[in-house]
């Protein structure tokens, strides 16, 4: 699973489409050093952020919970990326990313997850915002250090594409 981050940033590098820059993640919706709590309480706080923020319909929620049912969204790295499948598509009203920060974790299925980063795509973006992921990602050493070092500020440049 470690090296699941590096083999998608790889594979995302040939395929990558492409996403306007500064238009993926406002700043609203990131929140971080959130309390632990579980997979499905991390889910549903960020698909509350992408509902409020006008990218999904309240039906998304449940799609990204029952994507997680059936294949963990935990991507290794302390990662989760919790998203729909192709079908859930038609309850995303435009793209965005929900961003949150778990200094302390959470067990996400007996995987470590610090940064969870909470995906709506309208279409094929959803490659580029896996690249961005992967950069930021890459081991569970850098997603530490972001989680422990960053600001709204940088995490909402890196994931925008914009530093």
């Amino acid at each position: 699973m470690k090296k699941y981050i590096s083999k998608l940033g790889r594979f995302l590098n040939e395929k990558a489409a492409s996403a306007p820059d500064g238009s993926i993640l406002e700043k609203e919706n990131i929140v971080l050093n959130c309390k632990s709590v579980s997979p499905q309480e991390a889910i549903r706080a960020c698909g509350r952020l992408l509902l409020e923020s006008g990218c999904i319909e309240a039906d998304y929620i449940q799609a990204m919970l029952e994507r997680d049912k059936r294949d963990s969204v935990a991507v290794g790295s302390h990662a989760a990326i919790p998203h729909g499948d192709k079908e859930a598509r038609r309850f995303v009203r435009k793209t965005g990313l929900a961003v949150m920060t778990y200094p302390d974790g959470i067990d996400w299925n007996g995987e470590k997850v610090r940064l969870v980063i909470g995906i709506a795509s309208r279409g094929e973006e959803h490659l580029e915002i896996l690249k961005r992921i992967a950069e930021i990602a890459q081991t569970e050493e850098t997603t530490d250090a972001l989680v422990e070092h960053t600001t709204v500020e940088e995490l909402y440049r890196k994931l925008n594409g914009l530093a």
